[in-house]
């Protein structure tokens, strides 16, 4: 038994169309999904990250090697990327982008832990951070500069 109708009730034949309330809900509902990205990476707080954790530039070669600051790495067999809203991805889908991470190594010296800084973690200074810029974004002089 259907209690709700699939279809918006009938109108008389002089009547203007009007969108029906459950095309609205759901374009609302849409619309709010799709802010929380936003409003959720301007919420975040500060992660606490490991004494140990160093700084770095990180650019993904492939899906098993990462360049820190320059030096190709080798990724640890259950290393974790974090994202800046602090979701796992996996470095297949990072390859050929560069961030600014804190990261680090296992007993073997290949990266195990890393995180992506957002723009207020990577403000903070860590060992590694000495030569650093502050954002991800390098444009204008600064980016003719560092080369």
């Amino acid at each position: 038994m259907n209690r709700w109708p699939l279809h918006p009730m009938p109108r008389s034949p002089g009547a203007p169309l009007q969108p029906s309330l459950l095309r609205r809900q759901l374009a609302t509902a849409a619309f709010a999904v799709a802010l929380c990205p936003v409003a959720l990476a301007q919420s975040l707080p500060k992660r606490a990250f490991p004494d140990n954790a160093l700084r770095a530039q990180m650019l993904v070669v492939n899906a098993h090697e990462v360049t820190l600051n320059g030096t190709l790495t080798r990724l640890s067999p259950g290393s974790r990327i974090r994202t800046a809203t602090n979701a796992l991805v996996v470095s297949g889908g990072l390859v050929g982008q560069s961030f600014v991470v804190n990261y680090t190594r296992d007993s073997m010296g290949q990266a195990h832990e890393i995180w992506v800084l957002n723009a207020a973690e990577a403000a903070d200074r860590r060992p590694g951070s000495e030569d650093m810029t502050s954002t991800n974004i390098v444009s204008g002089n600064a980016a003719t500069a560092t080369n």
